[in-house]
This record gives C-alpha cells, structure tokens and sequence, in this order.
C-alpha cells in the first residue's frame, strides 16, 4: 500500500519532469495536456497546480538546510519494550515507518539527525509544553499529540540505532505540514513550549515511563476499556462503524 509520502514522492519526481519542460515551452500546462492522449478536466489542471505549488515550497524549504543528507524515505525502525501488565512481564515490539530521515548541520546546533513525518492536515491549534500532555488524552486533535508521540517514539528509537545513527548524533523529531511552509521563518522541528526539541535522547527517560505506564493500562484485564469522551475522536476513527 502506498503512503500519502510514497505518493507525494512519485509527484515530485513527475513534477521535476513538468517544470523542466515548462522551462522550455513556457506553458507546462500546455505542454503537459499536448502530451496526454486524455484530455485533462478543470479539477485534474486545479490539482496538477496545487502538487507543483507544495513540491516547489519543499525545495525552498529543503535549500535553507543545505547541504544535508537524505538517510531513508519510507525507512521502517522497531525496538523492544518491557513492562510489566498485573503480575506478568511483556515485552513488545514497536515502531513503523518513517517517511524521512536526514541529516543536517548548522553553526548553531551542529550535526543532527532529523525524523520527519510530512502532514497534509493542518498544523496544531495548541501548544505542548510537557512530556506528560504527549500522553494525555485530552485535546488530541487540537493538539496532535498523536503525532508528537508517533514522531517521538520514532526518534528515541533512531537515537540509539547503531544502524540508523552509528555517530551516536543527536537526533530531533518533525512535523512537517506542507501547505505551512510558505514562511522564511518556518520550522518543522517539534517543540516543548517554546522550545525546539534538537535532541529527543534528552527526554528519553521521562517518555519511555510514561508509554510503559499506558501500555500497562492497556494490557490491564482489571482496567476497564471505556469509550473516549471527546467523540471528536470517532470522526477519523477507522473503528467507528462498530463501536458500541
């Protein structure tokens, strides 16, 4: 099955093509609809414009960082975990798919590897200021504390790969909203508060408590599973149609 990035990145390389051609023509659009044996309707030219738009933002974006290097696209990472659930030991394995990893540098912060998920939605309503609000279950959604906590988990485990970071580099997670990036200021790296999280290593402690604390509550026969009471929750929940 391919990603929202997998697809992003077939568009970019076709887009790439597009632009070139639309260097020497003058009008790609033109140029691309006298090549097509299927006549492109208004919405295919409307989105055709929009995917130019956001890959020629993530150039502008990716230049304010060079040089950098491009580790692993859609690069899957796993680790181990070990709690305990009542009287019995689990040990689980988690992980998933990064949709970018690189490494940059600068003057400021030196040599670090960035986990980068790119969003298509919009960017969070709130801040969060602590570790704990990661795992809170309270505004999920304005917040994407999913997201941090999906970007975390992703990070500490590259922070101590010896595949994935064998300098032992500081390692800093990303969200990445493609449609924000228009700005000269903007920024994907997560932040607590005010602060930019350039080593996730730093709060590593901390979080691997707290996930260990709600893995126990899941695996928990004694700790009752009740539906969430923000049921703005069930809007995207693939669950939905079978919960009770």
């Amino acid at each position: 099955l391919f990603t929202m990035f997998t697809v992003f990145m077939i568009f970019l390389f076709a887009i790439c093509f597009l632009t070139a051609c639309e260097k020497e023509t003058h009008d790609g659009i033109d140029y691309f609809k006298s090549k097509c044996t299927a006549e492109l309707n208004g919405l295919q030219l409307i989105n055709r414009n929009v995917i130019v738009s956001y890959v020629r933002q993530l150039l502008r974006l990716d230049s304010r960082h060079t040089p950098f290097t491009i580790l692993g696209l859609e690069l899957k990472v796993f680790d181990t975990v070990t709690f305990t659930a009542g009287s019995a030991e689990r040990t689980l394995q988690i992980g998933g798919s990064i949709d970018r990893l690189d490494a940059v540098a600068s003057e400021l912060r030196g040599e670090r590897i960035r986990v980068i998920d790119y969003k298509t939605g919009n960017k969070a309503q709130a801040k969060i200021k602590t570790i704990e609000e990661i795992f809170s279950g309270e505004d999920i959604s304005r917040k994407h504390t999913d997201y941090y906590l999906q970007t975390m988990l992703y990070s500490l485990i590259v922070d101590r790969s010896s595949r994935h970071n064998p300098e032992g580099e500081p390692v800093s997670p990303a969200l990445l909203f493609i449609q924000h990036t228009t700005g000269d200021e903007y920024d994907p790296t997560l932040t607590l508060g005010d602060e930019k999280i350039t080593s996730a290593g730093r709060y590593r402690d901390e979080f691997t408590d707290r996930l260990k604390g709600v893995l126990t509550d899941i695996f928990d026969l004694s700790h009752p599973f009740v539906a969430t009471a923000d049921r703005r929750h069930c809007d995207t929940c693939p669950y939905r149609q079978i919960c009770k």
